[in-house]
């Protein structure tokens, strides 16, 4: 795997699994708080998880170009997932403002790195249905534990 599918591979993980807890934390009403920590804590795990993961899969190449890949796969995922949620790092209302648009511009930026494999129209297909089921799954969460 090339190093910019690595990364975009972390960063649609990322930005997807932080979207769905953000919407099944907020459907329950977390406190801006309770949200930060929930995806601080999901950042670290999981990027380490990622990274970890992306070492066992790929034994191909040398042990800097494995580290490389390794660092690249951590730093996807991490940007991806802790940025969209950066504003309840604040307050809750600044959490909810600012979430959007870097989720907008998160799903942008995979698109183009998607683009020059798929095409744009398949990239942004592939792109919303895998965001939609993930915040689906966020809302089904929240609906099923209330």
């Amino acid at each position: 795997m090339k190093r910019k599918d690595t990364m975009l591979f972390g960063m649609i993980d990322g930005l997807n699994g932080t979207v769905g807890v953000l919407i099944g934390l907020l459907a329950g009403n977390a406190s801006a708080k309770s949200i930060a920590i929930a995806l601080a804590s999901k950042t670290i795990a999981s990027a380490i998880s990622m990274g970890a993961a992306e070492y066992d899969s790929d034994v191909v190449g040398s042990p800097k170009m494995m580290r490389a890949k390794v660092i690249t796969m951590g730093i996807g995922y991490s940007l991806a997932s802790l940025l969209p949620g950066i504003g309840f790092f604040f307050s809750r209302q600044l959490g909810i403002v600012l979430f959007v648009p870097i989720t907008i511009f998160f799903l942008f930026i995979m698109s183009q790195f998607r683009a020059q494999n798929l095409g744009w129209r398949r990239s942004i297909i592939r792109t919303l249905v895998i965001f939609f089921l993930a915040v689906g799954g966020g809302i089904l969460a929240s609906v099923l534990i209330k």
